[in-house]
């Protein structure tokens, strides 16, 4: 069944003709089954001129509710193309264009002076791009000159070394001079942007490459970030439990059996960054950025999810921009958290597609919140191959739960587990039907949901008990505790 695009900010503003242009655009998303989220990912770099890029999630869903769409002839066209058969994509297309023409014709000065805005953020794109790649170049010559100035401190100076010096020495003067030039370029980029209550501040921070700002004081809104972050999440649990939930939503195992990375899709596993995203938002109850994915605090921030460091992609276009980076490893059952914004020093080099991932400098600037925070047991992809094959042997359902508790005692056991094994929604019922069968047997199911259950596994000196998952254990080793 289509699902409607997903939350929309309002109502579709701007004139008829641009709300014409914006439910057009509605239409095909509805009808293609999509949600923003969705939609988003489907559109491609290659369908807008660089170095803009795809927009973020949050800008696609102010276009689809029709803020500045007259003027964003690509995304309107990527939009068709991705959500409409190529049989019907022509005459949409016209209509689309015919839209457009007429929501330019009405458009008011507030909407000519866009136009403007945009014609001059793309300058300054422009100028900030040719600088970070002179930055790089400056600080490959800068390392080159290093070099060769060590092996001559070390060695007899030959006249071939020397000129050699001598040309690095002079490629850097230019190198300097020509980055002093755009960072001129830049800030008269800048300054040329009207400036209201309703445009961005799109004024940029430069450094020289291999100087980046990791340490608290050394860039006001990481510190901003890390603040607020450190302060709605101290020991790293809730990002641990929003990681958890996406994984598990990924597996879908109630539905399909699946526990474990590798038995995902790669289009499977290419959508789990996106789960994460929606369960950070939701988590840590973060709004939308303007030209980022989220905002807190007055600052905007992207979410880049990997399951290995350095795996996380950046988008050059999306350079000093602050960046969340998240990975979680369901094998060895930790995260990790981190904040950076990141340059051409700290990237590797840059790919067809315009992304690279981050250099060993990059990990090192790194500013982390949560190094190898445990991750709630995947209970199901760590058992040991023997006991797991056991467990699943069974055709029932239901006799596949009481093994899973029969055998697998002293440790906590997710809902979400006990469904998996079960390949059925109703757990509760599963718990107390396998209870009433290993009460014989002197084993006793103890629940997250009762304190008295939490406080028993506590005395025990076993995992904590949590809310919503279980623990099986033998009913004499409590003693008096676990008395009926």
């Amino acid at each position: 069944m289509a699902k409607a695009p997903g939350r929309q900010r309002g109502a579709v503003g701007g004139s008829q003709e641009v709300k014409r242009l914006a439910e057009l655009l509605q239409h095909c998303v509805r009808k293609a089954g999509l949600s923003v989220r969705a939609l988003h990912g489907l559109l491609r770099a290659d369908q807008f001129a660089p170095p803009r890029g795809v927009p973020s999630h949050a800008v696609l869903q102010r276009r689809l509710n029709g803020e500045n769409l007259a003027t964003d002839t690509d995304l309107i066209k990527a939009i068709i193309d991705v959500t409409t058969p190529e049989s019907e994509r022509g005459p949409l297309l016209e209509l689309a264009e015919e839209f457009q023409r007429d929501a330019r014709l009405g458009a008011t000065t507030v909407d000519t002076q866009h136009d403007e805005i945009t014609r001059l953020a793309h300058e300054l794109a422009d100028a900030r791009k040719q600088l970070a790649q002179v930055e790089e170049e400056l600080a490959e010559e800068r390392r080159w000159r290093e070099d060769l100035e060590r092996r001559l401190g070390a060695d007899s100076a030959s006249p071939i070394q020397e000129a050699e010096l001598h040309r690095l020495r002079e490629v850097l003067h230019h190198a300097e001079q020509e980055r002093d030039a755009l960072r001129i370029e830049v800030e008269r980029s800048r300054v040329r942007l009207p400036t209201s209550a309703g445009t961005p501040d799109l004024r940029i921070t430069t450094r020289p490459s291999g100087e980046p700002a990791t340490g608290p004081g050394g860039d006001p809104a990481l510190d901003v970030l890390e603040e607020q972050l450190r302060g709605l999440d101290p020991d790293g649990a809730l990002l641990a439990a929003v990681i958890r939930r996406a994984l598990d939503h990924q597996y879908d195992g109630p539905h399909t059996g699946r526990y474990a990375w590798e038995q995902l899709t790669k289009w499977e596993k290419a959508a789990v960054g996106a789960k994460v995203e929606v369960e950070f938002q939701r988590a840590y109850d973060l709004a939308d950025g303007g030209d980022a994915d989220f905002a807190l605090a007055g600052v905007e921030f992207d979410l880049k999810y990997s399951t290995r460091d350095r795996g996380w992609v950046i988008d050059q276009w999306r350079l000093e921009v602050p960046q969340l980076l998240i990975t979680g490893n369901d094998h060895q059952s930790v995260m990790s958290a981190g904040l950076l914004r990141p340059h051409p020093g700290l990237l590797n080099r840059v790919g067809r597609d315009g992304r690279a991932t981050l250099s060993t400098e990059g990990l090192k600037a790194v500013r982390w919140l949560h190094r190898e925070v445990p991750l709630p047991e995947n209970t199901l992809a760590h058992l040991t191959p023997d006991i797991r094959e056991r467990v699943l042997s069974h055709r029932s359902g239901q006799q596949r739960v009481v093994e899973l508790f029969r055998l697998v005692q002293d440790r906590p056991i997710s809902t979400v587990t006990v469904q998996t094994v079960a390949l059925q929604q109703d757990a509760m019922k599963r718990v107390r039907d396998a209870s009433r069968q290993l009460d014989g047997e002197g084993v006793r199911i103890l629940s997250g949901n009762r304190l008295g259950d939490q406080r028993i596994a506590a005395d025990l000196g076993l995992p904590a008990l949590r809310p919503g998952s279980f623990m099986s254990i033998r009913a004499e080793s409590a003693g008096q505790e676990v008395a009926r």
